[in-house]
């Protein structure tokens, strides 16, 4: 269902060039050519190594989520695979959401 909704929002799905990665997360964009810019090998490799977990990047936003509690033992390694992710979006897709990283 979920799918589906998002397909019809014109989310579409993304592989990337490893087979692992790609039948153990799914991702869905609605740039691919943005989703691959961010969704790099090294990135690719790095959520690998994290295991799944659920993110999203809403303009200049990034978010998580999980079910249940919050389990505070993981929030550090949670904050920093974020750190990660956002850290590894390219400065061009920043600045085309209107997101300078370099600005103070």
């Amino acid at each position: 269902m979920g799918s589906r909704l998002a397909t019809a929002f014109g989310k579409v799905d993304l592989d990337v060039e490893s087979d692992e990665f790609n039948k153990r997360f799914v991702v869905r964009a609605t740039d691919l050519a943005v989703g691959h810019a961010i969704l790099h090998p090294r990135l690719v490799e790095r959520l690998l190594r994290e295991g799944r977990v659920a993110w999203r990047i809403e303009g200049t936003t990034l978010l998580t989520w999980a079910s249940g509690r919050t389990n505070l033992q993981r929030l550090d390694a949670r904050i920093a695979m974020l750190a990660a992710i956002a850290g590894s979006v390219p400065r061009h897709v920043w600045l085309d959401h209107g997101h300078d990283p370099l600005a103070r």
